[in-house]
């Protein structure tokens, strides 16, 4: 028996030995995994900087953006300025020169230079303005903040510049005891900053557990929340700048525009030949300028007693200017300024010389690199325009993602009118048959235009015209489509005569007919005619917009004319 209890003892001991290591390890580990950890972040690469750069957090957010701080002064990308900040300043590659452009002003300065000029006048930084590194166009900070609401923190060490652009009421909170902000929620994550006991820190974000804050020395983390006060404080943060009031040209009745297609100088007089079958019409917009190259020249058809008989008559005259008839590189001619300047100046030089209320300006199929010259281009033309009492209106696709570079947004703020085009649904050359106005393709661009244009500002354009489609198959089965224009009587009478069964089709907002051609071609029509016309007239009344555009004079049929008055109010 006392030989089996000496065999027993080593074994239990063995055990207890095994059980006490396996507890220790047990413990060690659950030490490990709720003692908060001490490595610390590189607090460089945290704030992605290096060198003079600067990490740029905006609205407390932090980005991978960079900003320079040269001579003790911080400079932003002209690309970051645009994206984010202030979409008015404008930089011109070619000639060095950066703009901005107010209601009234275009202000400029060179790359390099101290000085700017606004109206003419000469005003002077203490800092040059505009750096350029490489490829790169830094704007000084200070500069920036003249023209945009903006307000911001600078720290050192790493530099860190906080920008804010809204104002409001934030939360503040105090940490009860001395603690960390970490990189992430977590005791584990890696620490970013010593935290003070009764240091009041500015809340971000409340996560589960954790609070997203912002310390007094200007450093961003997670802190857990057992080391907050429960109370809560409030800060205030009030941007001081004062808006630009855009208040452009605004007539007291509704639009009722028709375009009147001019290509040569006899055309002028035809006019009032075709102004006479007209009701309710009280401005006439004829094509009248063309650009000729990309140094900013035009080619004028304008006529001055056209304009006097027309005010005569008591009709308005804008005259539009268009990119179609002549071949011009679009970007050549609106990324420098001075061709921009010299197309401004000849379209209000015409104006002014022949007496018109406005201009229209229909410059299509541009390209997305145009986008920021071509919205530059409205802006200073909208100064030009307004300093002479001249109309500013601009003519615009159904958007669409392929469109949205022309900034209906800011053409709704600067000009006076925005024509959205609603027609040419499907056109000329598509490539299968369909409408060319149906009544959900209208309302949407109207819908569409609304989430960027005030309806004071907006008129809906609609179509004289119908096509007429041909689809034949090839003999690999292939459909083939082809289409012609009509006015609206020859279109209705080809419809009617060729035509079996023409029905009206609730859909579309139109009558639909077809028909097969002897050679066994198919011909289909979407018919533009006084109730369709009728219906798009509702959709104006119904969003009630600043008014109608019609294109083109010539093209309808007398009947319309006793439809559109009805929702026009003058």
């Amino acid at each position: 028996m006392k030989e089996k209890v000496k065999k027993f003892i080593p074994l239990f001991v063995v055990t207890a030995l095994i059980f006490v290591i396996l507890l220790g390890v047990v413990i060690v580990k659950v030490i490990q995994r709720y003692t908060p950890g001490k490595e610390r972040v590189d607090i460089n690469e945290y704030y992605n900087v290096n060198g003079s750069d600067a990490a740029l957090i905006y609205n407390d957010v932090m980005t991978e953006d960079l900003v320079k701080v040269i001579d003790n002064n911080i400079y932003i990308d002209i690309d970051d300025v645009t994206s984010n900040f202030n979409q008015r300043f404008y930089w011109d590659s070619y000639e060095g020169l950066l703009i901005y452009t107010t209601d009234k002003d275009v202000i400029k300065t060179y790359a390099g230079t101290k000085e700017y000029t606004v109206s003419g006048q000469k005003n002077n930084t203490e800092y040059d303005i505009v750096k350029i590194d490489g490829q790169n166009v830094y704007v000084a900070l200070d500069y920036i903040k003249k023209y945009t609401k903006i307000d911001y923190e600078y720290y050192e060490n790493p530099g860190r510049l906080y920008l804010y652009s809204v104002d409001g009421i934030y939360q503040t909170v105090k940490a009860k005891k001395k603690s960390v902000i970490r990189r992430k929620g977590g005791i584990k994550s890696l620490i970013v900053a010593d935290v003070k006991k009764g240091e009041e820190l500015k809340i971000i974000e409340e996560i589960d557990g954790w609070t997203k804050v912002k310390t007094e020395e200007g450093y961003i983390g997670y802190i857990s929340n057992k080391h907050l006060a429960k109370d809560r404080g409030e800060q205030t943060r009030t941007i001081e700048y004062t808006d630009i009031v855009y208040t452009g040209i605004k007539k007291d009745y509704d639009i009722s525009l028709v375009f009147h297609q001019v290509t040569n100088v006899q055309a002028n007089a035809k006019i009032w030949e075709l102004m006479d079958r007209t009701k309710g019409v009280n401005t006439i917009c004829p094509t009248w300028f063309q650009l000729s190259d990309t140094q900013g020249n035009i080619n004028s058809l304008a006529d001055y007693s056209y304009v006097q008989s027309a005010k005569a008559k008591g009709y308005e005259v804008w005259g539009l200017v268009s990119n179609l008839e002549i071949k011009v590189d679009m970007y050549e001619l609106l990324a420098h300024t001075t061709s921009r300047e010299n197309l401004a100046n000849q379209l209000v030089g015409q104006a002014v010389a022949n007496g018109l209320d406005g201009l229209n300006v229909d410059f299509e199929s541009l390209d997305r690199s145009c986008g920021p010259a071509y919205i530059q281009f409205i802006r200073e033309l909208a100064i030009k325009c307004h300093n002479n009492g001249i109309v500013l209106s601009i003519d615009d696709y159904v958007p669409s993602e392929s469109t949205e570079f022309y900034n209906r947004k800011e053409q709704g703020i600067v000009a006076d009118y925005v024509i959205v085009m609603g027609y040419d649904e499907h056109w000329g050359t598509s490539k299968e048959s369909g409408s060319v106005a149906s009544i959900g393709f209208v309302e949407a661009g109207i819908k569409d235009t609304l989430e960027d244009v005030p309806k004071e500002k907006l008129i809906n354009a609609i179509p004289f015209y119908t096509r007429l489609w041909t689809e034949t198959t090839d003999a690999n089965g292939q459909v083939n489509v082809t289409s012609k224009t009509y006015d609206m009587n020859t279109s209705k009478e080809l419809l009617y005569a060729s035509s079996n069964l023409v029905e009206w089709n609730e859909e579309c907002g139109q009558y639909y007919g077809g028909y097969v051609n002897d050679d066994g071609s198919v011909c289909k029509m979407w018919l533009e005619d006084a109730r369709s016309i009728e219906e798009k007239m509702k959709l104006i009344d119904k969003y009630d917009l600043a008014g109608v555009a019609c294109w083109k004079l010539g093209l309808e049929s007398e009947d319309v004319w006793d439809v559109i008055p009805k929702y026009i109010n003058n």
